[in-house]
C-alpha cells in the first residue's frame, strides 16, 4: 500500500519562483507474515520535478511501514497528478513484478499575484 500526504489546493505567486510542495510518502507491507523486498522509483514528468529520494531499494517486514519526505516543484499554475510511483517487488527466485498505482494524487495550484 502506498499513500501520500500533501496540500492539494494551493495559491502561489510564480513571479517569485517555482512552488515547492512538501509531501510525506508512506509505503506499507500489508502482508502480516511475509517480508517484501522492493525497488521504489518515480517516473519523470515534464511539467514538474521532484526533490528527494527518487529511486531506491528497501525491505519491509510484515506489517512494517516506511515513511519519507519528498518535494514536488511546480513551475506554473494548473492541476497536476503527482502520482508517479512505481514499485517493483523483487522475489526470492530473482524475478521482478512491477506495480503502478491508479489512484491519483491531484494538486490544484492557482496563480496568485501580489
Amino acid at each position: 500500500l502506498i499513500s501520500a500526504k500533501y496540500d492539494s489546493d494551493l495559491s502561489h505567486d510564480f513571479s517569485f519562483g517555482p512552488l515547492t510542495i512538501g509531501m510525506e510518502i508512506s509505503v506499507r507491507n500489508r502482508l502480516v507474515k511475509s517480508k517484501v523486498d522492493f525497488e521504489f522509483s518515480l517516473s519523470h514528468e515534464p511539467d514538474f520535478d521532484f526533490v528527494g529520494p527518487q529511486q531506491f531499494q528497501w525491505k519491509l517486514e510484515g506489517d512494517e511501514e516506511l515513511i519519507f519526505p519528498l518535494e514536488a516543484v511546480l513551475f506554473s499554475n494548473g492541476i497536476y497528478d503527482l502520482q508517479c510511483v512505481k514499485i517493483t517487488v523483487c522475489n526470492e527466485d530473482g524475478s521482478k513484478v512491477p506495480y503502478v498505482f491508479p489512484l491519483q494524487w491531484i494538486v490544484k495550484v492557482n496563480a496568485n499575484r501580489q
